[in-house]
C-alpha cells in the first residue's frame, strides 16, 4: 500500500481537496494579493487520475471521504495483520488518522507509537510521526510528554534543510508549552529561531509562510517584553512594516457587511488551507489527511479601519466582549472612521485569532492586558503625536479599565461599556459552571449561546455570532471561573484609576449585567475627570451591533475631540 501511495503532490492535492469536501473547505483563491510592494501568492494545483489508487485504496479512501469511520478502522486492522514492514508505518498513520475522527485521542497515540522507525521510515517521516503524538499528547493535556515529543523531533531536525516547514510546525506548539512550564526566558531560543526559519520561508510568497512569519513576530515579541525591551524595540521596528502590509491586505478583501466579511474571510482562509497543503508536499494519503486535520484558520488579532482621505483626528483601539473577536466593531469602527478616526480593533488571547495558536488559545487576563499595552505603542508608532483612546464593551470593557489603573498614562482616555461582573441569573451560570467543573474542568461547554440571547434581542446578529468561525461558542469551567473572578477583582482595581479620562455606557434594558454594578463602578473611579452616559431602551451589547446609536456616536464623537484637545496641549510643538 506504500508503494501505491506515493504520489506526486503537486498533482495530487487538488484533487483530495475536491474529493474531501466533508473534512475540509472547498478551496476558491487562487492567484496574488499584492500588498505595497510585496506579493502574497495562493497556490496552483493540478489533477491527477484517481486512477493511480489501487481499488482497495480507493475503497478506503471513499470511506473516509463519507465520513464511514468504523468501516475503515476495521479494514485498516485486517490489512494490519498481514501488512510488510514496508506497508505497516503508512497503515498505522491511516488508523491513527481514522481513530482521532472517532474521537479515541488515547487510541490514536497508540497507534502512532506502535510505528517503529527502524525499519521503513525516513529520518523525516520519524520527525513528522513525533510531532503528530506530540499534537495528540497537547490535545488531552499531557504537556509533558507532549513537550518531550516535540523537543525529540527538534533535535533531529538538523538533519532537514533549515526551512522545512516541519520545523515550523514544531517549534510553534513548542513555545506554548515552554512558555507555561518554564518561562520567557528558556522559551526565548525557541522563539528566536522560529523567526529566522519562518523569515526565510517568507520570502516564498506563500500566504501560509507569511502568516507563520506573523506569529513568530507576536510570540517573540512577547517574551521580549519580559526580557529584553531593547530586542522588543528592534524586533516591533522590524515588524511594523510586515504589519502595515498585512493591514492593508486585509482591507482590501474586507467584506462591507458581517455577512459578506465572513465571506472574504472564509475565502482567505481556503487560500491559507490550499497555501499549507502545497509547502508541505504530502505524497502519501495518511499525510494529506492528517495536513487537512491539522490546518489552523489563522486571521490577524489585530485589525483597522481608517478614513477615506484624510489624517485621522485620533486613535481608538477596541477590546471585544466575551466570545466576540476583533470583527464584531466592524460597524462601530466603519461609523467612527467616517467621523475620522482610525479604529483598530483587537483580539483577547483564548478568543478570535489566538484561537488558532498554541499556547493562547485559553483565556489569559494577564497576557491580555500586556498585548493592549504593546498594541497601544504599536498605533502609536503608526500615528505619531495622535492622541490613543482606549474602548471596550462588557469583557472589553473590564479589561479597558484594568488597563487604565495599570497604565493609564500609557492613553488618553477610555470608553467603557457594560463593564460589571453583577448579572442577571448569576446563580444560574454558576451553578452551571459548578456542574460542568465537577465532570470536567478542561472541556469546554457552549455557554455563550446563553450569553448571546441575554446581550442581544437581535435574532440575525446571534446567528451571525454562531456562524462566525473566529467567535468562541465553548468556555471550559476553568476559563469561565478566571472570567468571573478578572471581572469582579477589576471593580475594585476601579479606585486605581486617579487621572485617566473615562466614559462609561450603559443601557436600560440590558438583560445580562445589572446597571447599578456599572454605577458603582463609576463611583469608586477616582479620576475627577469620568463621565456616564446611560441609554434607557439600550441592552447589553451597545457598540458591538449592526444597529448603532447616532446620538451616542455624535455624544462620543464630542467627547473623544475635546480630549483630543487636551491631548494637545500635553505635546510639545502641537
Amino acid at each position: 500500500m506504500n508503494k501505491s501511495l506515493l504520489l506526486n503532490a503537486s498533482k495530487t492535492i487538488l484533487c483530495l481537496l475536491i474529493l474531501l469536501q466533508p473534512l475540509v473547505p472547498t478551496c476558491q483563491a487562487e492567484g496574488a494579493s499584492s500588498i505595497g510592494s510585496e506579493t502574497i501568492k495562493s497556490p496552483t494545483t493540478a489533477v491527477i487520475p484517481l486512477s493511480q489508487l489501487k481499488s482497495r485504496e480507493r475503497r478506503l479512501f471513499d470511506l473516509i471521504k463519507t465520513g464511514n469511520y468504523q468501516a475503515a478502522q476495521q479494514v485498516l486492522r485486517a490489512e494490519l495483520r498481514g501488512a510488510s514492514p514496508e506497508d505497516s508505518p503508512e497503515l498505522l498513520s491511516l488508523l491513527s488518522y481514522v481513530d482521532l475522527q472517532l474521537n479515541r485521542v488515547s487510541a490514536a497515540i497508540t497507534d502512532l507509537r506502535r510505528i517503529d522507525p527502524a525499519t521503513s521510515q525516513t529520518i523525516r517521516q520519524r520527525i513528522v510521526t513525533l510531532k503528530r503524538t506530540a499534537d495528540l499528547y497537547l490535545q488531552v493535556r499531557k504537556e509533558s510528554q507532549a513537550k518531550s515529543a516535540y523537543k525529540e523531533a527538534l533535535s533531529l531536525c538538523g538533519k532537514l534543510d533549515r526551512t522545512d516547514p516541519v520545523i515550523v510546525e514544531i517549534l510553534e506548539p513548542l513555545i506554548g508549552c515552554v512558555l507555561r512550564d518554564e518561562g520567557y526566558r528558556a522559551a526565548q531560543p525557541y522563539a528566536d529561531q522560529l523567526v529566522d526559519v519562518c523569515r526565510d520561508r517568507a520570502k516564498s510568497g506563500e500566504l501560509s509562510d507569511v502568516a507563520s512569519l506573523f506569529y513568530a513576530y507576536c510570540e517573540l515579541l512577547q517574551i521580549y517584553s519580559q526580557t529584553d525591551m531593547n530586542q522588543h524595540k528592534q524586533v516591533l521596528a522590524e515588524m511594523m512594516p510586515f504589519l502595515d502590509r498585512l493591514l492593508k491586505l486585509r482591507a482590501q478583501n474586507e467584506g462591507d457587511t458581517p455577512e459578506t466579511e465572513a465571506a472574504a474571510f472564509q475565502k482567505m482562509q481556503d487560500a491559507l488551507l490550499l497555501s499549507y497543503i502545497t509547502i508541505n508536499k504530502p505524497q502519501r494519503l495518511s499525510e494529506f489527511l492528517w495536513l487537512s486535520r491539522q490546518f489552523r484558520a489563522r486571521s490577524l488579532p489585530l485589525i483597522d479601519w481608517q478614513p477615506n482621505e484624510q489624517k485621522p483626528k485620533a486613535v481608538l483601539l477596541c477590546v471585544p466582549a466575551l466570545g466576540l473577536e476583533n470583527r464584531a466593531f466592524m460597524p462601530f469602527a466603519k461609523e467612527m472612521a467616517g467621523r475620522g478616526f482610525a479604529v483598530y480593533a483587537m483580539d483577547v488571547r483564548g478568543f478570535g485569532a489566538w484561537q488558532s495558536e498554541y499556547g493562547s488559545e485559553t483565556v489569559d487576563f494577564k497576557h491580555a492586558l500586556a498585548d493592549i499595552q504593546a498594541l497601544i505603542q504599536i498605533v502609536k508608532t503608526r500615528h505619531k503625536n495622535l492622541a490613543v483612546f482606549l474602548v471596550g464593551e462588557s469583557m472589553g470593557g473590564a479589561l479597558a479599565l484594568r488597563a487604565a489603573s495599570e497604565f493609564g498614562s500609557d492613553m488618553d482616555g477610555v470608553i467603557s461599556s457594560v463593564p460589571s461582573a453583577e448579572r442577571h441569573g448569576g446563580g444560574k451560570m454558576a451553578a452551571q459552571v459548578a456542574i460542568h467543573f465537577l465532570r470536567s474542568p478542561h472541556k469546554p461547554f457552549d455557554i455563550v449561546s446563553d450569553i448571546a440571547t441575554q446581550a442581544t434581542s437581535q435574532n440575525e446578529l446571534i446567528e451571525i455570532w454562531k456562524k462566525d468561525p473566529k467567535a468562541k461558542i465553548g468556555l471550559s469551567p476553568i476559563e469561565l471561573i478566571e472570567f468571573d473572578r478578572f471581572m469582579k477583582i477589576t471593580e475594585s482595581r476601579c479606585s486605581l484609576i486617579r487621572s485617566t479620562s473615562v466614559m462609561l455606557i450603559q443601557g436600560l434594558a440590558d438583560k445580562l449585567v445589572k446597571p447599578s454594578g456599572t454605577y458603582t463602578m463609576f463611583d469608586k473611579i477616582n479620576s475627577a475627570d469620568k463621565a456616564l452616559i446611560i441609554i434607557g431602551k439600550a441592552e447589553h451589547l451597545i457598540l458591538e451591533t449592526t444597529n448603532q446609536s447616532k446620538l451616542l456616536l455624535q455624544g462620543l464623537s464630542a467627547w473623544l475631540e475635546n480630549h483630543i484637545d487636551d491631548a494637545r496641549k500635553t505635546v510639545p510643538g502641537t
